[in-house]
């Protein structure tokens, strides 16, 4: 490890960890939006409010200015919302009027598919919660029952197969075998596991880091991340990795990915979908 990084990342707007794939088979985590608040009255009419925001004012330009430039700004503002509605589940008309959508199955932007499915919820998160932004919760680092390894680097096996990564936002990842996380991974081996987590910031790479379980912990491999992969020792500060480089986390200890942060916890202290 070289260079150190003081402190835990900065926490930016995120969702719940989105799938696990097992043999390249993505299998969404459900998610209950029972808890949030659905979009209501006149906010349902958003969609008239986008035609009118990205396409009747691009054509009212075009037509008291060039046409081609109504043409030029038509094509770019439908472009720029059906990216934003894809990436971050919001277009100008959802951030006027304070919405989200997602699809129901992962409560994360949504999918062409889901969309044309009909699979998707509009909320209303000025009223309710965003499912898409972090909640920063006291006990979020090392929750409450947690027990922490005093002497850390003991490769004692005693936790061997036990440990999962508890994320920033209180998602638990089960490490059962090597283990891909990323924006859009894929396994690195083939009996191994990919974890896709939301990343709104574009910190994480596709494949950005692996985890398998070790006996002291779990070893942790950069896999060339474009910004890097850093980890810390109970309440030290972060070490960050060499790009490629491995270094075993024990438990307790931390792992930052981006601007994510995770915990290694003992799965019998926290609770395992």
């Amino acid at each position: 490890m070289t260079g150190g990084r003081q402190g835990a990342f900065a926490q930016v707007d995120d969702a719940p960890e989105l799938a696990r794939r097992s043999g390249g088979t993505r299998v969404p985590v459900p998610v209950d939006l029972g808890a949030y608040a659905p979009a209501g009255g006149a906010q349902r009419a958003w969609p008239l409010l986008d035609l009118v925001l990205l396409v009747v004012v691009p054509v009212a330009l075009g037509l008291v200015t060039l046409l081609w430039v109504g043409a030029v700004v038509l094509v770019a503002a439908v472009g720029a919302g059906i990216a934003g509605l894809l990436r971050t589940g919001r277009t100008p008309a959802h951030r006027v009027l304070g919405l989200r959508t997602v699809a129901r199955g992962t409560a994360l932007p949504p999918t062409v598919r889901s969309l044309l499915a009909a699979d998707a919820a509009t909320l209303d998160v000025r009223r309710g919660r965003d499912p898409l932004r972090f909640e920063p919760r006291p006990s979020a680092a090392l929750p409450t029952g947690l027990t922490v390894q005093l002497d850390p680097w003991a490769a004692t096996g005693e936790h061997a197969g036990h440990l999962v990564l508890l994320l920033d936002d209180g998602t638990v990842v089960p490490v059962p075998a090597s283990t891909v996380l990323g924006r859009n991974p894929a396994p690195a081996r083939p009996d191994g596991h990919a974890v896709r987590v939301t990343d709104l910031s574009r910190t994480l790479s596709r494949s950005h880091v692996e985890v398998t379980p070790h006996p002291a912990g779990l070893q942790v491999t950069d896999l060339g991340s474009a910004n890097g992969t850093a980890v810390a020792l109970p309440g030290a500060a972060f070490e960050v990795l060499v790009p490629g480089a491995s270094a075993v986390v024990p438990l307790g200890g931390r792992l930052a990915i981006g601007d994510r942060t995770m915990v290694v916890a003992d799965r019998s202290t926290v609770e395992v979908p």
